[in-house]
């Protein structure tokens, strides 16, 4: 518990700056950044067993997560057409939460038969795969990258 303590402390120090940085150089940049740091994240999960390394490796992850929350929720917004923000937030979160329950069994399952190091392999796995999709990811001519 004392855990998810920090990580909401970090996270929310975090928050701020994190969009006011993708107000600065835009929604791209910063996702692609956040997704970088919660792969260095899971990648050091992987490879220590110290309780202080897992201490800073949470703290990041605190980090990794101000860093995108808002900002994808800000991307959708910039993406949608005007009459359609609301509907277009309303299916982020849908999609979010249909993916967010088999990525849950999928990742306690990992832990369950495999170990620890599987799921955070599997949690680095995403975040690249993420990474390279972003790439894709055109802004229209009002957003910023």
């Amino acid at each position: 518990i004392l855990l998810y303590v920090l990580f909401y402390i970090v996270y929310t120090l975090c928050a701020i700056p994190s969009g006011m940085l993708s107000d600065k150089i835009g929604r791209k940049p910063v996702l692609i950044t956040g997704y970088l740091v919660f792969a260095v994240t899971s990648l050091g999960l992987i490879l220590t067993s110290s309780i202080y390394t897992i201490l800073i490796f949470f703290i990041v992850y605190g980090v990794f997560y101000a860093m995108i929350d808002g900002v994808q929720r800000a991307l959708v917004v910039d993406l949608a057409p005007g009459n359609l923000k609301a509907t277009a937030l309303g299916t982020f979160h849908t999609a979010i939460g249909l993916v967010a329950l088999p990525g849950g069994y999928v990742a306690g399952l990992l832990w369950d038969k495999i170990g620890p190091g599987a799921t955070f392999t599997y949690g680095f796995t995403l975040a690249i795969i993420s990474i390279a999709l972003f790439m894709f990811v055109k802004p229209t001519s009002r957003v910023r990258s």
